[in-house]
């Protein structure tokens, strides 16, 4: 059975925000970028903790990102795939503040493909894949897929009650028995 809804992360899913972030990072707090960029690749690294740790004020993050969007790079096949997914239903759950992602989508061309977008989810939480649903008219037990890069999101996946894809394209965060390894973001089309 095909999947009824999808719900994606963002970072390491659907596009590597690192260079945006470092660029941004280092401007607020002298530090170089590829020192920053070497830290964001840990493994369990948080750009928004990362942020509190290095004095960097959220607006002044946020302003910096938004400066250097060009930077953005979606992931291959990303657009092409998610223009083959009209009859799926989709919504993005991220731990990203509203105010870095709305541009974000915006900039990159991918709003319109996501009429429910949930920030601050506060993974490896389920409330933010719960609020998604409900505003998709969906509950755990139809057939949805959460598509993410790491433990936190496999994790919540877990607690909401629906399965999880992981992307190991991304930040290729090991994940331990996610129910669908994605090689390319392409591979949604499977789910």
């Amino acid at each position: 059975m095909a999947a009824k809804a999808l719900l994606f992360d963002i970072d390491g899913t659907l596009w590597d925000g690192h260079p945006v972030y470092a660029q941004a990072l280092a401007r607020g707090s002298g530090i170089r970028a590829g020192e920053i960029l070497l830290r964001l690749k840990q493994p369990g690294a948080n750009v928004v903790r990362l942020t509190d740790q290095l004095g960097v004020s959220r607006s002044a993050f946020v302003r910096e990102c938004r400066r250097n969007l060009g930077l953005l790079r979606l992931y291959p096949g990303v657009r092409r795939t998610l223009e083959k997914l009209q009859e799926t239903e989709l919504a993005i759950v991220t731990n990203l503040p509203a105010s870095l992602v709305t541009p974000m989508l915006d900039d990159s061309g991918l709003a319109e493909f996501f009429p429910i977008v949930e920030c601050a989810a506060r993974k490896p939480g389920a409330a933010g894949l719960i609020r998604a649903l409900a505003a998709l008219q969906r509950t755990s037990t139809d057939s949805s897929y959460y598509i993410g890069d790491s433990a936190w999101d496999a994790a919540a996946a877990r607690a909401a009650g629906i399965r999880f894809a992981w992307a190991s394209y991304g930040y290729a965060e090991a994940v331990a028995s996610p129910d669908v390894v994605l090689a390319r973001f392409s591979d949604v089309l499977r789910l």
